[in-house]
């Protein structure tokens, strides 16, 4: 957690939750996709502004989404074949890893 509180692109407020962290994490690791996985989707636009906007992404998150342009996307919990697919990985992999 050092990494974190030494980053200055991550704010040490109740503005950066662990979604702020793996956008930061993400950009650090060479601009890797992201995926957020929400209990709703988005009810209008799926820009980051407008997502923070509707609370499902914290401020910090937006910023840092908006600076970088990582590629992200934003899923409902239920919708594991669209998160297997992100993956790649098979959408059975609950049955086959025993979770």
């Amino acid at each position: 957690m050092k990494e974190c509180e030494a980053d200055p692109e991550l704010p040490a407020t109740w503005d950066a939750t662990s979604d702020a962290i793996a956008v930061r994490l993400a950009e650090r690791l060479g601009y890797l996709p992201v995926v957020f996985i929400k209990s709703r989707k988005p009810g209008g636009n799926e820009d980051p502004q407008s997502l923070a906007n509707e609370g499902l992404i914290d401020p910090v998150s937006a910023t840092l989404l908006k600076r970088s342009g990582l590629p992200f996307a934003i899923i409902e919990a239920t919708e594991t074949s669209r998160l297997s697919e992100l993956l790649l990985t098979p959408e059975t992999v609950d049955e086959v890893s025993g979770a």
